[in-house]
């Protein structure tokens, strides 16, 4: 008979997969690159937002350039990372911590700079690249740590750290509204550099003095004694040889 876990597994991933099909057929179906593309918009509607947000034929590059400097960052991070643990250079705490700083430091100070380069759009999007790709060194330091300090429970564990996270995706924005109330006034958004800044900078210096990757007590798997030699598989009673 099958494995009733093993079932419910299949199953599961069944139900994902159907439901990234049924996602992609929405979004290929309903999605279009402007609203001068899209076939059911009212002209109201597509007046409103050409003249609210402009018509943007050739900045799509530019917006991904952070994502993919991100991406491409993120695996050469992993690569370092598992040659620097594997090779005994340091330690896998060490590592976790070293990255850490590759990952907050260079962000910390491409942000902060952002708003002290003026008008000039090709530097802002140099700084922004390089503060963001930078950042992805920190899923090879702080954001693994998960799996390192508690294998057993890394799922459960990384969920709480993902929710209180997440917070950040609703105050941030609250926060912005108050610093930026005019959003021509630049010193408005150094603060808002600046809060960023010594929050991250706040997360660096905890995990560096009490930052583990070590398997705590707690997530440890207990120890099986050795079993009784007497004892046979099967669930049969080997035979006492003295007889």
């Amino acid at each position: 008979m099958p494995d009733d876990q093993g079932s419910c597994q299949m199953a599961s991933r069944s139900q994902h997969g159907l439901l990234s099909i049924v996602w992609c057929i929405g979004w290929l179906s309903l999605v279009y690159d402007s609203p001068s593309s899209h076939p059911r918009i009212s002209d109201t509607e597509r007046d409103y937002i050409t003249k609210a947000v402009g018509l943007q034929q050739t900045t799509g590059f530019i917006s991904a350039l952070p994502f993919l400097f991100y991406w491409f960052l993120m695996i050469l991070g992993g690569y370092m990372a598992d040659f620097i643990i594997s090779r005994s250079i340091l330690d896998r705490t060490a590592t976790r911590k070293l990255f850490a700083v590759l990952g907050f430091v260079p962000s910390i100070i491409c942000l902060v700079s952002v708003g002290y380069v003026g008008c000039d759009v090709t530097l802002v999007v140099v700084l922004l690249t390089l503060g963001l790709g930078t950042s992805a060194f920190c899923l090879c330091g702080s954001s693994i740590c998960g799996f390192d300090i508690a294998p057993k429970y890394a799922g459960f564990l990384l969920a709480i750290i993902n929710c209180f996270a997440g917070t950040a995706g609703f105050l941030v924005p609250l926060l912005i509204g108050t610093l930026t109330t005019n959003e021509g006034n630049v010193h408005g958004w150094r603060l808002v550099f600046w809060t960023t800044a010594g929050v991250s900078m706040f997360g660096l210096i905890v995990f560096s003095i009490f930052g583990t990757a070590e398997v705590q007590s707690w997530a440890q798997e207990p120890k099986t004694s050795e079993p009784n030699r007497n004892d046979c598989s099967n669930g049969k009673a080997k035979p006492d040889s003295s007889i």
